[in-house]
This record gives structure tokens, sequence and C-alpha cells, in this order.
């Protein structure tokens, strides 16, 4: 977690870290490379290494294996951000579209949050305040609050050099503050409350007790595939890309799911 400290790109190779990790085990096992086992279970094995001798109950792992299926549980995200900034976008989008917010009318913006989100998205505030690096920014709530007042939404282009360096994004960051939150449900859910003050005197409320994609208010299939769209035309032609679409979406209906690998290759 120490690339929140200068925004360099470790954390992004978390999952694939992962994945390159089992394909490897698998190319071992092939080749006959043997291992323990009992490696999660054994007397020097995963759980007991962590969790010690007592505990701990392995029938949690192998409960409904094969019936409940907990990719569904998994909270999708719908902006390029940490997820701890997503219901203040949320708010702040909101706010921007409901009362046609200008940024120059902003005088104040105050952010309530967990105090054990603040060192993650709110801390050190200098560098929160002017990012130095795209993943620096994706992990600024200042940052990211501010892009959705001034644009409405975030997304892959929020987190451009040109936008590190706009100087009315930066401007509206540092009128951003935040506060702490002592009701926040953190970290059952992520939620967002922003107050925006104005120049002029008015103050405007929103708060969303959850984060959009997570299990309390999960994505609708078209936010999926809109956002799959918007990503996947960066990469691929427009017809490949309406191919994957299809495959994916009847995944459960597949014989082969080669056949959906292979509309994930590019041609260059």
């Amino acid at each position: 977690m120490e690339f929140l400290t200068d925004g360099t790109w470790s954390k992004r190779i978390h999952s694939g870290w992962a994945a390159h990790s089992g394909l490897v085990a698998v190319r071992l096992a092939a080749a006959g490379f043997s291992g323990p086992r009992a490696v999660l279970d054994g007397r020097f094995g995963f759980y007991r290494s962590h969790l010690g001798d007592d505990g701990w109950d392995l029938d949690v792992v192998t409960r409904d294996l094969g019936r409940r299926w907990h990719m569904r549980d998994i909270a999708l995200k719908p902006y390029p951000a940490c997820h701890m900034t997503h219901a203040f976008i949320d708010c702040a989008a909101s706010l921007r579209s409901e009362h046609g917010l200008a940024p120059n009318a902003i005088a104040a913006v105050e952010c309530f949050i967990h105090p054990r989100e603040m060192p993650i998205v709110c801390e050190p505030r200098a560098s929160k305040l002017v990012p130095q690096t795209d993943y620096d920014a994706k992990f600024s709530l200042p940052f990211s609050v501010a892009a959705a007042l001034i644009d409405g939404h975030v997304g892959v282009g929020t987190f451009t050099a040109a936008r590190l360096a706009d100087s009315a994004l930066l401007g509206l960051a540092a009128r951003v503050s935040y506060s702490v939150d002592p009701q926040s449900p953190f970290p059952r859910t992520f939620p967002g409350h922003v107050i925006v003050r104005l120049h002029d005197g008015r103050t405007f409320e929103a708060h969303e007790a959850s984060n959009r994609g997570g299990p309390d208010a999960p994505l609708p299939v078209a936010a999926i595939v809109e956002k799959f769209r918007d990503n996947a035309s960066r990469a691929l032609p427009e017809g490949q890309i309406r191919a994957l679409e299809k495959s994916a979406l009847g995944l459960e209906g597949l014989d082969d799911v080669g056949a959906l690998m292979s509309l994930v290759r590019r041609d260059d």
C-alpha cells in the first residue's frame, strides 16, 4: 500500500500478479512439479501461519461450494478511481446536475468521511490537492470531487496529464475539505456526504448511503455494458467489441470458453 505515498504503479499489478502466479502454478504442475497437499490446512499451512491454531473454521471454505457463486457479490466500480471516492463523486455530480452549479460560483466543498478512509484518499493533504501522477489523482478525494463538479462525471480522461495540470480543476480541488463523519457505516458500505457552499451564500447537500456498484446498490447491466464499451473502444474495433459483448453476456451458454478468449486478442 506504500504506492499511496507517491502514486507509483505497484497497485496496478496486484490482481495481474495473482493471475500470473496461478498460471505458473498450473504449468509447473503439468510439468510434474510437486507441492504440499495440505498447503491450506496443514500443520504449517496458510491458515495456521496467518490465523494461528484456533479461531478458524475450514467448513466455511467449502460450504455451498458449487451452489453459491461469490462472483455475484463482487462490487463493480463505475469510476476508474479508488472506490472510497465513488459515493462522493456521485454526490458532486448530482448536485452539479440538479442545481446547475458553475465551478467559479463554488466557495467551498466539505466532504464527510470515515476516519479510516482519510489516510487513503485525503492525506497527506498537500499531495492530494496537487497529484503528481494519474494514480496519485485516482486516490485523491479533492481531485475526484472537483472533477465531478466541473465535468459532471469522472472517467479515464479525468486522469490524463493535461487534467492533472488543469488550473481550474486544481483550483476547485483546493476548496474541497473533509471532516469526520461519526455516522458513517464504513466499511460495511462506502458512503458519501457532500456539502457545497456558494459565494452567494446558498448551500446544497447530497448524501449517498452506499457506493454505487456495491451489493446495496448494484449496477444495472446497461451501465456495466456501457463501461465495457467505453474501455474496449480504446483497444478494439467496433465489430470485435460487439462480438465480445454478445459472447460475454451469453457466457453460460458457451460450449467452449476459448471462443470468448479469442475475441479478447488485439491484432496489431
